[in-house]
């Protein structure tokens, strides 16, 4: 069985979204975060962290992907999970 074409543009969709948030949302709000808890980021600013986060994401470093598509994972497991329980509610 083969997904229809709009299942997967809305499959398509929440991968924009979440990428966006976490390429351009969450660097800096870890920025912040950080610069709260540790004190000021040793590299600089956040321009800098950002800078960083990029240079990062294009050598393949899998931890600042985890970042990047850390937002897609929870969407996908939060979908998964309630899909479950859905299937699991229907059995008699």
């Amino acid at each position: 069985m083969s997904p229809n074409v709009a299942t997967v543009r809305r499959e398509l969709l929440w991968l924009l979204i979440a990428l966006v948030v976490g390429v351009l949302l969450l660097p800096p709000l870890i920025w912040l975060v950080g610069s709260r808890v540790f004190g000021p980021y040793a590299g600089g600013g956040s321009r800098e962290l950002v800078s960083h986060f990029f240079t990062g994401l294009g050598q393949g470093r899998a931890a600042l992907w985890l970042v990047a598509l850390g937002p897609y994972l929870v969407i996908s497991a939060a979908r998964m999970t309630l899909a479950g329980m859905r299937a699991v509610r229907r059995e008699p």
